[in-house]
């Protein structure tokens, strides 16, 4: 091959070559941008850890799934809730809710760039958003119930005595 000729590639001539080639970010740029997003996630859960009825974490677990995808998403949420459940102000969840709490905000930042993948700048219908609200409440519930169900378990409390006194 002579020094002004081009590489070809192994495809033929005749093949079209229109699908971009998959995206890839250098390994440490993805590394830095978890890390500083899982950072900014926790220092947010931790400024609002002793106000009731305040939780940033689960909000941007799931913007970080939206606005970096679902790989980044799900990093993040696994990083966020290890760090903010393991070295929570109020002490460290039990193992096995731990291990649930961190599987369920990994889910989030799943879902979170599940969403990323519909056309969200177009306007979006009333029947789009009643069926965006519904996931979220859906996913809200299955969460509120699993965590409820195994606090009650690990801590050997009656389960329907557990929901009849959230009810009252």
């Amino acid at each position: 091959m002579n020094a002004g000729e081009d590489v070809k590639s192994p495809k033929s001539q005749s093949e079209p070559c229109d699908a971009p080639e998959p995206r890839k970010e250098p390994e440490p740029l993805l590394i830095a941008l978890v890390g500083v997003y899982s950072a900014t996630t926790v220092g947010a859960a931790y400024a609002f850890t002793l106000i009731p009825n305040v939780e940033f974490l689960s909000v941007l677990v799931f913007l970080g799934g939206m606005i970096f995808g679902h790989f980044i998403g799900m990093l993040n949420g696994l990083v966020s809730a290890t760090m903010y459940f393991v070295f929570n102000v109020n002490g460290m969840s039990p193992a096995p809710l731990l291990a649930l709490q961190v599987l369920l905000y990994t889910t989030l930042g799943l879902l979170g760039g599940m969403i990323r993948k519909t056309n969200l700048r177009r306007v979006l219908t009333i029947k789009v958003q009643i069926i965006y609200g519904c996931m979220g409440a859906g996913f809200a519930f299955f969460y509120t119930l699993l965590i409820d169900t195994t606090w009650a378990l690990v801590f050997g409390i009656n389960v329907w005595v557990w929901y009849l006194q959230g009810i009252v």
